[in-house]
């Protein structure tokens, strides 16, 4: 009797503690807390988890220099708008979201005031080659394009090869029986372990185990493809899209991007590899019929002419280093993208 008394009273002090915690943390008083269990969403504001992509852009972001629309679309300014319908839809990665300069900067928001006519910006950072692909089929039936822009930097192969990226997982194909197969879906919001499928309904033991450093730790990206299948994974993705799109008689481009140290840079054999990744590609979709850019050979020309200029293209970072492209180099892809869908030379 005095055992079970005892037992109660510690039962209704746990209880009366986790309450006390989620409370003074802002976070549901019952249920789970995924969002707050996973790093990646609850420590960076701008993504949010998505069952089907594993995370977009965020919301209804009104951030400076930082916007997005209800479905997580980055816009060319902070002024709201609607999702158009029958407009130009780009997808891809952070290179084309514009991730490291403001709203007006990106090539889709740069390419929207070229061509006069609104551009999508359904992109999102960190995102495989799979990834940018189902984004595209979601918005071929929510914004019905007139023109499909799918762009891949040169990771993006390698990330369709994995089922988790940073801390996020994420969908990811399989070549089952001669045929592309969609596994990880819906994707799991809790993303680093076991251990955070197992506290995560109890918020003071995943306090105590991040106290003891047992949960939010990372862990080595899941593969789920061989090395290199993800080439293949993305031109078969590639070719679903432009049949898609000849289906509703729109037009189809490919875009590929490249970043600053993939043009004459010492390159290890590892990034190496991943441009020659970007290259097969785009030679893979031409194969296939597909409309494709390539800036490698205006990259290569400029950076052997003006170092200074190429350098101007990419975004310095103050270790010395270069991230993605400024607006400079944002505007040299979107007038090369304006210019295939003009028919300039």
């Amino acid at each position: 009797m005095v055992i079970s008394v005892a037992l109660g009273a510690v039962a209704v002090g746990l209880l009366g503690l986790e309450i006390a915690l989620r409370w003074a943390d802002g976070l549901p008083l019952t249920g789970g807390f995924g969002r707050h269990c996973n790093a990646f969403f609850s420590q960076n504001e701008l993504v949010a988890y998505h069952p089907r992509l594993g995370w977009t852009l965020a919301p209804n972001l009104r951030l400076p220099g930082m916007t997005s629309d209800e479905h997580g679309n980055r816009l060319p300014s902070a002024t709201p708008r609607a999702l158009p319908v029958g407009a130009v839809l780009a997808c891809g990665d952070s290179f084309t979201a514009g991730s490291e300069v403001v709203d007006s900067e990106s090539w889709p928001a740069l390419l929207e005031q070229r061509i006069g006519a609104p551009v999508i910006n359904a992109a999102g950072g960190g995102w495989g080659a799979d990834q940018i692909a189902m984004r595209a089929e979601e918005f071929l039936v929510a914004a019905r394009p007139r023109v499909l822009i799918v762009s891949f930097f040169r990771d993006d192969m390698e990330r369709a090869e994995l089922g988790a990226w940073d801390l996020a997982r994420k969908p990811y194909y399989v070549i089952r029986d001669g045929a592309l197969e969609l596994r990880g879906v819906p994707v799991p919001l809790v993303s680093t372990g076991r251990a955070e499928a197992i506290v995560g309904r109890c918020y003071l033991a995943f306090l105590v185990a991040r106290r003891l450093g047992y949960v939010g730790r990372g862990r080595p990206p899941e593969r789920t493809a061989p090395v290199g299948a993800g080439v293949e994974i993305a031109r078969r993705l590639l070719e679903r899209l432009k049949v898609a799109m000849d289906q509703a008689g729109g037009r189809m481009l490919f875009l590929v991007q490249y970043g600053h140290p993939d043009v004459g840079g010492a390159l290890n054999a590892h990034e190496a590899e991943l441009v020659k990744q970007a290259k097969a590609i785009a030679a893979l979709a031409r194969d296939s019929g597909i409309e494709t850019i390539d800036p490698w050979e205006r990259l290569s020309a400029l950076h052997e002419r003006d170092m200074l200029a190429y350098q101007a293209l990419f975004i310095k970072h103050p270790d010395g280093g270069y991230g993605h492209m400024s607006k400079a180099g944002n505007q040299l892809i979107a007038d090369m993208v304006a210019d295939a869908l003009l028919g300039q030379a």
